[in-house]
């Protein structure tokens, strides 16, 4: 495994602040399917992207797929932008906001 590769998994576990328990708990409340920007159907882009962080964060291996590291890649960008994000803090409510970011 590559220097680069093990920094971005570091960090996403390090961003990520929940585990796969606790997000998948959150993941089936009326809360978090009531924010997010859908595509097509019911379920919100953000919605779709912690229901991966889930599998994800139960699977320890260190053979991590290209795609997967691409994901934590996303993951880690979205969670840096929302939480210095002058926007969430003018025109979000602070609980709207949070739900927004555990979503993603």
């Amino acid at each position: 495994m590559s220097k680069d590769v093990k920094s971005v998994i570091d960090e996403f576990y390090s961003s990520v602040n929940m585990t796969a328990k606790e997000l998948k708990s959150w993941l089936e409340t009326k809360e978090s399917k009531s924010v997010g920007q859908k595509q097509g159907d019911d379920e919100s882009i953000g919605h779709k992207s912690g229901r991966y962080i889930v599998e994800l964060l139960q699977n320890k291996k260190d053979d991590y797929t290209d795609d997967e590291i691409s994901h934590m890649k996303k993951v880690i960008s979205y969670i840096h932008r929302q939480n210095n994000s002058k926007f969430k803090i003018q025109s979000m409510p602070a609980a709207r906001c949070a739900i927004k970011i555990k979503n993603s």
